[in-house]
């Protein structure tokens, strides 16, 4: 995820085709891209696709992000701290 994070913006730059393979270091580009944990599937996809996918990039604070991003606090299913939900405070 980390190398990927450097090269995907530099390849959206310059409109070059990349193919992400599964590895044990992607894992949320992998789960957020929805890219196979099985290399011969991927690279069987890859080799049939007849032209590249085009995907947005989101990116937070100059940092590109594959799976999603929290805003405010993050509801936790536990009791505890008792604060008002991003919503309630918004919306109140």
């Amino acid at each position: 995820d980390k190398k990927l994070r450097e090269i995907i913006p530099v390849a959206a730059r310059n409109k070059w085709p990349v193919a992400i393979l599964p590895h044990p270091e992607n894992k949320f580009t992998s789960k957020g891209l929805g890219i196979s944990t099985d290399l011969e599937e991927v690279i069987t996809e890859f080799s049939e696709c007849e032209s590249p996918h085009k995907i947005d990039l989101l990116f937070c604070n100059n940092i590109p992000v594959f799976s999603s991003v929290n805003i405010g606090d993050i509801f936790l299913l536990s009791e505890g701290s008792g604060k008002k939900s991003f919503f309630s405070q918004v919306m109140n």
